[in-house]
């Protein structure tokens, strides 16, 4: 075979995937055949060939396959050559032929591998690094691992030898060529390789020169490729600038590949430096690098500790030993002796543990464990409880870290410890790296324990933390603690402030049980601390409140969520700041109350975004903290401070002035609402500024006002370097400083005027002297300075506009504060959220009325002359951009005028409050005040007239903002004005100028708005842009709200002056107001406008998106609807301007629209109009804003439109505009409850004033009715900040008739049908008042009272056709609906609710219902009670019936009666209820003498459940107390007969109601019972005449079980007390009422009071609009689900509660002695006391029956089982049958007790204790499910199964799988709402939840091990559990599953789950214990 045939077979090979061996056999086999002599050539030969071969085709392109089989070939030659050297040849010529095989081909052959021929790679790199040490080609190994390290310039050493020397001659420049075409992975690999086989070399090699050439490669690699690696791995990665994502990831993925090559050289290279006794140096350098990457973070930290894992074992060898690295001398130069003794390792050790990457924490634990082992390699014992702790921290299951957290108390104490553990302390003393009970180990265990990622692991370390034992730096009280205490001053400040604090401020810290209780411990610690800092020195303490203020101005800046954050460190500042405060050396420097005053500023600053409501818990614990800080650090006046007189003069009356006015400019940043006489802060503040006593702070307040006077900057601005503020330049000061020192000023004048003016017997700071008041001289100083300013206000030209700006800012600071509440409307309590204000200080306000009396001219002429110059006479075209943006004195004109006349329109206000007081000076100044803002009115209407609005379009900003500064002072001085006619400061003159002034502004204003609207929506047409901030689009949209504000408080004014002068000329206009449009004119104009703006802000996101804006427009609606409703003129006039302003087509579509009448035209342009801009309102806000809302309806269902001479039937038609409105309303209300309790407020109210109305609303009432809300976040409103606004428009809302009632529910969901329901009573009551007076009048049968009755006949008789028209309606809708007259339905679902909904509105109006329906009504209502209606709606029907059986006492023997005799009739559903009709309806025809107060009852209470509560309160209307007995009516009949007839009926109703007391049924056994026990009380003469009742009656009151029954019954028992009239009314139906008693059943005082269900409360708490809702303390109801739409609990219901809790708790106690029943059941007969004796058969016959089987002691031993506690036997056939206890048998009767006993008996045979083990599915709904666990649980002896229902367990799908499971396993119930309650006191109980879920930290099952007390709760059928009971878990696991299928069924997931819990206690042993004998029992 010639060479180009051998090449050819080479190029064939290529493309098979051959490894090396075989790539390089095949080329050897072809080169042979090619050879053209006979023999095989030799290799060396083959190896030329195959270099020439490769040498001749070099440029042609060569295959990368071929290079692979071409090096094969080389390598295994060379191979050859190296087992077999050539006879005769050099090996110098073979080196050479190695060295120019490896140049030539396997370098490129590895080169021009992929990256993904990783094998390939490996394989090349061996054979390289091989051939290179076979043929001791140590110069070209030189080389390769120089090219790795990148240091091919470094010299060759000196002492090379001579073979190396002849190396260096050969030429290698290719060798670099080659290297450099290699990957850094790849040389760096090769460089390791060929190490390696340079130290496999090193001790082969025979001669002493033959080892110099491996050791000079290998001291090479020591000195020189050791630091190159190292300083490879400690330089950053180059960033490619510019380069895409795929290429940045390339780079990344290289990157890392080439360190990882690195970190394999660096070992081969530490190798190398121990071989060459250099282990010493080379540890140093590693550990350098090390270090500094320790030092860093992020991928640094994790690259040098992944190091120092690698190397531990040289870096740190054990104690003894020399390490686990290579062998090493022993002796030698640089000796390594471990990194124990350095500092620094320890340092960043410690710093790596508390580390937030897992994986570096894992390395640096484990680099602890080889720091601190011993001998043996294991830890020290010291250190092994560290080693514990944070290991145990790593787990994520609270449970598993709780297991190892225990070792904390062996290294820090509890504070309840009794000695610390000192001998594991003295151990771990002795340990390197110090002891690891010190701080600085400690602060890694808490670090890691208060970052952990389980809330509940955070909040248990940081309890453990503050219960551990602390002590001061005193040596004494440490040696007092013990070993072991730590003192506060070794922990630092910075894990205060940075790891301990920012934990406890955590939100869910402050959540739960005992989270108050933790918040105070914090707070004591950080007392403690301060406390333990200030001892050490005053620098620390200030050093430690100064980082506490930082950190709290940081602390809010994510917004609310940081909240509690906010409130820890508040509360951490108080206790430090009164722990600083108590120390002995405390800073009370001037300089230092300084500094903190302005740092508490900044940091308060800083929180005062986030207050929210001043309501607010938030704000008011944060602002009390603050307020309790700043009086602990800062003393204003300490004793021997400042006198008076000295104030201002000298050193220490500047400081003082300095820091009464640094603390009033703190003062001011705290919300005002607080520090007013009604808030919560006010006397605190006062008692803190006055501790020095008025006489000396009053003169500090002058000096204080007279500096800010004259224009001296007490408070400057903060720099950031506060050290050096004396040579930093000063800040100018402006107008937003100057104005927060006013404010402080005023503030710290209201406090003080608390404590001088005030003080004597109102406020609540103590004096400590009876100090004298002040004199007027006294007042008159403090305010010397703004009166000096204020008198000359005016008349001083030369005045700077500065001083007047002050001046103002002052007045107006001290008004805000000084000034009474307004005198508005009060807002009725259940609809407003503010609170009134109480009065201010009596003391500020006269002092400042009497300056401002005096000041009055002064103050009106400035204000006018400002006005006049920079408000109504500029000129537009002269306005530029940024006038009022403030800056120069000229731009501060606007704005100094609109402060000018809010001051005028502020002292009028506080002048006309004054005027009783202060005499004729008050009124002189306060008609100068009025004719000021008289000026400033008319002035704003001659700016207005120019007709500048036409050219509205083109203003800029300048010139809108020109317009708003305009109109901002308007509704100010119509208020004022307002205020003052009613003062009378205003005569007939000045009133009829007032009306024209007004009349002329309003036209004005109605101009500029639709020049502002057109603007608005000419700026929103040209994009987003033209209505940013501060455009004129922007700025136009403000001002169209400013017009509106200032247009309702015009004709507010108009509506007071037009009202007054009506007065003035006795109810005639003889002398009408001169204004420019008559009244009813402007009337029409603002309706027209304010209509046409809502259309048309619909469409303007920028205007429908300002909720203020709308109110207002649809209040000038409100306040003008009644003139043009009521004047057809009026408007004839509005639409008149409506159709003016539209298109022809819109001008007929309207007319075609119309009905013919104005008033329906008007009130459907209103309605549509408001809709329109409220559905806008919507979308561009994406909320409906409760104000908004009620704004809307109180609008467009006002009052006057229900009126009847507005009224007629095409306005409230189906189809009208009112029900068009209303029907959308409902709509949306379906989504929001707030929407639709706002919406049936107004309507119901309207609607019981008009009930002839309400048949055109039937529709709307029924829905309302029967509603239920499905909550929509974005639409309810809820979350809304209640604003004035809002405030004053639910205020306009028409109150309910019962106003206490829809206060209980008004933050409910409940409010809509509450309102309805009090509509309906309320129609009630009208029927029942008219009925009385209709009776009345027939009594006196005069002309008189027939007129009477006529006059209440119209609206008496609509009310009662209205109730009687729903009462048909609901009563025909319970029969007929197929959801209301279901018979199964879900407890608590949503067919449920409705039928409780529309009985509980059947029950109210059964009162209506004629005479002659009464019999065909109750037949319905029997009809409806032998439906299976649950308990909840079965009282309803019962009260309802009751009412209709009392209007006709005869039904009780036609249908009542006959109904309890059918003895046929046991299976139906209305036995309960005809029982409880029949006893109730005997009381009440019969009275018996002890009805109201049974003498015998054990413990009185009110009755409840179908029953409404007891009570004698009466809400009725008087119709059911005129149906009196018989015997109290007819008066004249025979007493004997009477009586012979009651005896009659009550025998028939005891006959009726006996034989139902031996009823299977065991609640209705036992209800029957206690019926009957109460009828043989009320009328004892039965038991004496027949001795059957007297057996029955000895029976009840003696037996004990009975007795046990009435006792737990006792609220229930005296059914006879129920009242009635008050049961009917909503207040008797949804609410409980409470009775306070005396002890001993002896009632003491009754005290009644209306009360919401427990749950509402707690809504409540989330409700901001309604959150002042408070109840009477002492409150409570019944039960705890009573919120179940209201509904108390029945009668029946209670009974079989009682029954069911009785039951559970005997078959526990039965369970709990087994053996004592068992000896009991055999005994021969009973004694009293005891069980009664089993039966002859030796079945047990617990329960027998009267008639049954006998008895074997007959009536005898049934009176003895029965003995009561006297223990007289009783006689009589019924003693047998009722002789035994009813619930002993649980519920079980005749054979089913039997079985039962057999049952226990058997189970307390092969018994056994049952695993502690809680299966929860309360989630789960599917009866087979719940069968199969329950089967399932009492195979594997769990604990309990609890269920949501424990009626499914009577359903057959459950019995038929679980057969008779659920009668051995026990149950609980616990419903699905109140689990989380549950599950978190199990947790409290020590059990571990653990949830059956797939989450992301869910464990699989074979891995996790249960703990010994384990609640397993499963999720439901398909959606799992739900995240909030997640949350709760302590640990989830998961089920491996291998299939296609997700999920397995929920039970059979619980099945495994058992099994597998089961399967690990019994590998323990002994864990579980099986049934006696060891088998199966036949199962």
């Amino acid at each position: 075979m010639s060479l180009g045939s051998a090449r050819g077979v080479l190029l064939a090979a290529a493309d098979e995937q051959l490894g090396l061996p075989a790539a390089g056999r095949l080329a050897v086999a072809a080169l042979t055949s090619a050879a053209s002599s006979g023999s095989a050539p030799p290799p060396e030969q083959l190896l030329d060939t195959l270099l020439h071969m490769h040498t001749a085709r070099k440029d042609d392109g060569q295959h990368a396959g071929l290079l692979w089989v071409q090096a094969g070939g080389a390598v295994v030659l060379l191979r050859q050559l190296s087992a077999v050297p050539a006879a005769g040849q050099e090996p110098l010529s073979q080196e050479a032929s190695a060295a120019a095989a490896v140049e030539q081909l396997l370098l490129p052959a590895l080169a021009s591998l992929s990256s993904d021929a990783v094998e390939r790679q490996q394989a090349l790199v061996a054979a390289t690094a091989e051939i290179t040490a076979a043929f001791a080609c140590w110069g070209l190994a030189e080389h390769l691992v120089q090219a790795a390290a990148g240091s091919h310039q470094q010299q060759q050493p000196p002492s090379a030898s001579a073979q190396g020397q002849q190396q260096q001659a050969q030429p290698l420049a290719g060798i670099q060529a080659a290297v450099g075409q290699l990957t850094p992975e790849l040389r760096l690999g090769l460089a390791t390789a060929v190490l390696q086989e340079a130290l496999k070399a090193l001790p082969c090699e025979a001669a002493q020169e033959a080892e110099q050439a491996p050791r000079f490669l290998l001291q090479h690699a020591a000195e020189h490729t050791l630091p190159a690696v190292l300083q490879l791995l400690a330089a950053d990665q180059p960033r490619q600038a510019g380069s895409s994502k795929a290429k940045a990831q390339t780079h990344q993925a290289a990157a890392a590949a080439a360190r990882s090559a690195a970190r394999q050289l660096l070992a081969a290279a530490l190798q190398a430096a121990c071989a060459v006794q250099q282990q010493g140096p080379a540890l140093q350098q590693l550990w350098a690098t090390c270090r500094d990457l320790l030092a860093a973070a992020g991928y640094e930290r994790q690259l040098g500790l992944a190091l120092l894992v690698q190397f531990g074992g040289p870096l740190l060898p054990p104690a003894g030993g020399s390490g686990s690295g290579p062998p090493c001398p022993a002796a030698g130069q640089g000796q390594w002796v471990g990194l124990q003794g350095d500092a620094a390792f320890w340092a960043l050790l410690r710093a790596c543990l508390a580390d937030g990457e897992l994986a570096n924490r894992k390395r640096a634990a484990h680099m602890l464990q080889l720091a601190v082992a011993g001998p043996d390699g294991q830890p020290v014992p010291g250190w092994r409880p560290l080693l514990k702790l944070l290991d145990c921290l790593e787990e994520l299951a609270p449970h598993l870290v709780q297991d190892g957290w225990a070792e904390i108390d062996g290294l820090h104490p509890r504070a309840t410890a009794a000695q610390a553990d000192s001998d594991v302390l003295a151990g771990a003393a002795a340990g390197p790296g110090g002891s690891p009970g010190s701080w600085e180990w400690l602060a890694v265990v808490w670090s890691r324990g208060l970052s952990h990622q389980h809330h509940q692991v955070q909040r248990q370390v940081l309890s453990s933390f503050l219960n551990r034992r602390w002590h001061a730096s005193s040596a004494d009280e440490q040696r007092q603690l013990g070993v072991g205490s730590m003192c506060l001053t070794a922990v630092p400040q910075a894990f205060v402030l940075g790891t301990l604090l920012p934990a406890a401020g955590q939100a869910h810290m402050w959540r739960g049980e005992g989270a108050a209780e933790l918040q105070q411990q914090m707070a004591s610690w950080v007392g403690a601390y301060a406390a333990a800092q200030a001892g050490a020195g005053p620098q620390q303490a200030q050093q430690l409140l100064l980082g506490l203020l930082a950190r709290l101005e940081s602390g809010d800046s994510s917004g609310q969520q940081q909240r509690p954050l906010v409130q820890t460190l508040a509360a951490a500042l108080q206790a430090a700041s009164e722990a600083v405060a108590a120390a002995p050396e405390r800073g009370t420097d001037a300089a230092w109350q300084l500094l903190f005053l302005q740092r508490l500023r900044q940091a308060t600053s800083s929180l005062s975004g986030h207050w929210g409501s001043t309501n607010s818990s938030h704000a008011r614990s944060t602002c009390r903290s603050l307020l309790a800080a700043a009086a602990a650090t800062v003393v204003l006046l300490p004793a021997g401070g400042a006198a008076e007189g000295t104030g201002s003069s000298g050193s220490s009356g500047s400081s003082d002035v300095q820091l009464l006015a640094a603390a009033g400019a703190w003062l001011q940043e705290l919300p005002l609402a607080l520090l007013l006489p009604s808030g919560e802060l006010h006397h605190p503040a006062a008692a803190w500024v006055g501790a020095g006593g008025w006489q000396r702070l009053l003169p500090l307040l002058a000096a204080c006002i007279e500096a800010y006077m004259a224009g001296h900057a007490q408070v400057p601005k903060h720099h950031a370097d506060e050290t050096s503020s004396s040579s930093a330049p000063q800040v100018p000061i402006g107008w937003a400083d100057w104005q927060r020192q006013a404010a402080g000023l005023a503030c710290l004048a209201l406090l003080l005027a608390f404590c001088a003016g005030d003080g004597a017997g109102r406020n609540r700071v103590a004096r400590k002297t009876a100090a004298a008041q002040p004199s007027a001289a006294d007042l008159a100083k403090t305010l010397v300075g703004c009166s000096r300013v204020l008198q000359v206000l005016y008349r001083r030209p030369y005045l700077s506009s500065s001083s007047a700006e002050r001046c103002l800012l002052l007045i107006g600071a001290l008004l805000s504060v000084g000034l009474p509440p307004a005198t508005a409307a009060k807002s009725r309590p259940f609809l407003s959220g503010l609170e009134p204000v109480e009065q201010p200080a009596g003391w500020l306000a006269e002092c400042l009325s009497v300056l401002l009396a005096a000041g009055a001219d002064e103050l009106a002429s400035y204000a006018g002359m400002a006005a006049a110059a920079s408000l109504w006479a500029a000129v537009p075209g002269q306005m530029q951009p940024g006038r009022l943006a403030g800056g120069a004195a000229e731009e501060q004109a606007p704005r100094r005028a609109q402060l000018a006349l809010s001051c005028l329109c502020g002292s009028l206000q506080l002048l006309a409050c004054q005027r009783g007081s202060l005499g004729r000076a008050v009124a002189t100044g306060g008609q100068r005040l009025a004719a000021g803002c008289l000026e400033a009115l008319c002035s704003f209407g001659q700016a207005q007239q120019g007709g500048q609005q036409a050219q509205a379009a083109g203003w800029n900003a300048a010139r809108w903002q020109l317009a708003a500064a305009q109109l901002l002072p308007v509704a100010d001085c119509c208020s004022a004005l307002a205020t003052a006619a009613e003062a009378r400061w205003l005569d007939s003159p000045s009133q009829a100028a007032a009306g024209s002034a007004a009349g002329v502004a309003l036209d004005g204003v109605l101009r500029l708005q639709a020049a502002a609207l057109e603007a608005a929506a000419a700026a929103q047409a040209q994009g987003k842009a033209a209505m940013a901030s501060g455009t004129p689009g922007a700025l136009a949209a403000y001002s169209h709200r400013l017009c509106w504000k200032a247009a309702h408080a015009l004709m507010l004014l108009l509506q007071l002056l037009q009202t007054r002068q009506q007065g003035q000329a006795g109810g005639t206009s003889s002398q009408p107001l001169p204004a420019q449009q008559p009244w009813e004119e402007q009337q029409a104009a603002v309706l027209a406008a304010a209509l046409t703006s809502l259309q048309r802000s619909a469409a303007l996101s920028a205007l429908a998106s300002d909720a203020r804006g709308l109110l207002y427009q649809l209040r000038c609606c409100r306040l003008v609807l009644p003139g043009p409703l009521a004047s057809a003129q009026v408007g004839q006039a509005a639409l008149a301007q409506r159709q003016r302003g539209q298109q022809p087509h819109e001008q007929q579509q309207q007319v075609a629209a119309s009905s013919g009448s104005a008033n329906v035209e008007l009130a459907g342009w209103l309605c549509q109009a408001a809709w329109l801009a409220y559905e806008g309102a919507a979308v561009a806000t994406k909320r409906r804003r409760a104000g908004l809302t009620a704004a809307v309806v109180s609008a467009c269902l006002h009052p006057q439109l229900f009126e009847p001479r507005a009224a007629s039937a095409a306005l409230h038609a189906p189809d009208g505009p009112v029900q068009r409105l209303l029907g959308g309303l409902l709509e949306l209300g379906t989504k929001s409850w707030r929407i639709m309790s706002i919406t049936s407020l107004q309507l119901f109210g309207l609607l019981s004033r008009h009930p002839e109305l309400a048949p055109h609303y039937v529709p709307s009432l029924q829905q309302t009715l029967l509603w239920g809300t499905s909550e929509d976040p974005g639409q309810s409103g809820v979350g809304d900040a209640v604003d004035a606004d809002s405030a004053a428009e639910l205020a306009a809302l028409i109150a309910p008739a019962d106003a206490e009632l829809a206060a209980a529910f008004a933050g409910s969901e409940l409010a809509p049908r509450v309102a309805a329901l009090c509509l309906l009573r309320c129609w009630v009551e009208q029927a029942g008042q008219q009925a009385q007076q209709a009776q009345q009048a027939q009594q006196r049968a005069s002309p008189q009272g027939t007129a009477d009755a006529a006059a209440g006949t119209g609206s008496g008789a609509a009310a009662r056709e209205a109730g009687l028209l729903i009462w048909r309606r609901l009563l025909g809708l319970a029969a007929s609906d197929p959801e209301l007259s279901a018979a199964r339905y879900s407890p608590l679902g949503h067919v449920h609710r409705k039928k409780v909904r529309v009985w509980q509105a059947l029950c109210t109006l059964s009162q209506l219902v004629p005479d002659d329906q009464v019999e065909a009504d109750f037949d319905a209502l029997l009809a409806a009670l032998d439906k299976p209606e649950l308990s909840n709606v079965r009282q309803y029907i019962d009260t309802a019936a009751l009412v209709l059986l009392r209007r006709r006492p005869t039904l009780l023997r036609s249908r009542v009666l006959p109904a309890l005799r059918d003895c046929t009739t046991s299976g139906t559903h209305a036995l309960s209820s005809l029982l409880i009709l029949a006893a109730r309806e005997l009381v009440w025809q019969l009275r018996p003498a002890g009805a109201a107060q049974p003498s015998g009852s054990p413990e009185g209470s009110s009755g409840s459940g179908g029953s409404h509560g007891g009570g004698t309160q009466s809400g009725g209307s008087g119709q059911l107390a005129a149906h009196a007995p018989r015997h109290q009516k007819d008066e004249g009949e025979e007493v004997g007969s009477q009586a012979q007839a009651d005896e009659e009926l009550l025998g028939e109703v005891l006959a009726a109601i006996t034989p139902w007391a031996l009823s299977h049924v065991h609640a209705l056994r036992t209800f029957s019972q206690l019926v009957l026990w109460r009828l043989y009380e009320l009328f004892p003469w039965v038991p004496q005449k027949d001795a059957t009742a007297a057996a029955l009656l000895h029976f009840f009151t003696e037996n004990n079980d009975v007795w046990r029954l009435r006792r737990g019954l006792s609220h229930t028992f005296l059914f006879d007390t129920f009242d009635l009239d008050r049961a009917v009314t909503p207040a008797g139906m949804l609410c409980t009422v409470r009775r306070v008693r005396g002890g001993r059943g002896r009632q003491r005082r009754d005290r009644q009071q209306t009360v919401q269900p427990a749950l509402l409360c707690v809504r409540l708490a989330r409700l901001p609009l309604l959150s002042w809702l408070s109840f009477p303390q002492g409150t409570s109801v019944l039960r705890a689900d009573a919120s179940f739409e209201g509904a108390p609990q029945p009668l029946m219901e209670a009974v079989q509660a009682f029954l069911s809790s009785e039951r559970q708790s005997l078959r526990q106690d039965f369970r709990d002695s087994k053996a004592a029943a068992t000896a009991a059941e055999l005994a021969p007969a009973a004694q009293p006391g005891q069980l009664p004796p089993a039966g002859a058969g030796g079945g047990s016959n617990w329960q027998k029956k009267g008639g049954g089987a006998a008895v074997s002691a007959g009536i005898a031993g049934a009176a003895a089982g029965g003995g009561g506690p006297s223990g007289a036997a009783a006689s009589g056939p019924w003693a047998d049958a009722l002789g035994s206890a009813a619930l002993l048998g649980g519920g079980l009767d005749g054979t089913e007790a039997e079985l039962a006993a057999a049952a226990e008996a058997a189970a307390a045979a092969r018994g056994g204790p049952r695993q502690q083990l809680v299966v929860v599915a309360s989630l789960l709904t599917k009866a087979p499910n719940l069968a199969g666990l329950a089967r399932t649980c009492e195979v594997f002896r769990a604990s309990c199964l609890v269920l949501g229902d424990m009626s499914v367990t009577r359903l057959k799908e459950f019995t038929s799988i679980a057969v008779t499971a659920h009668q051995w396993i026990p149950l609980a119930e616990v419903p699905e709402a109140a689990l989380a309650t549950w599950l978190q006191a199990q947790a409290t109980a020590g059990w571990t939840l653990v949830g059956l879920e797939q989450t992301a930290e869910s464990v699989q099952l074979q891995d996790f091990c249960f703990p010994d007390r384990t609640v397993l709760v499963l999720g439901r059928e398909k959606e799992g559990i739900p995240p909030h009971i997640l949350g709760l878990l302590h640990s989830t696991v998961e089920i491996p599953q291998l299939g296609l299928i997700r999920s397995l069924n929920v039970h059979v997931s619980g099945a495994i789950c058992m099994w597998e819990l089961t399967r690990q206690r019994l590998v323990k042993g002994g864990a579980v214990a099986g049934p006696a004998g060891g088998g199966n029992g036949g199962a």
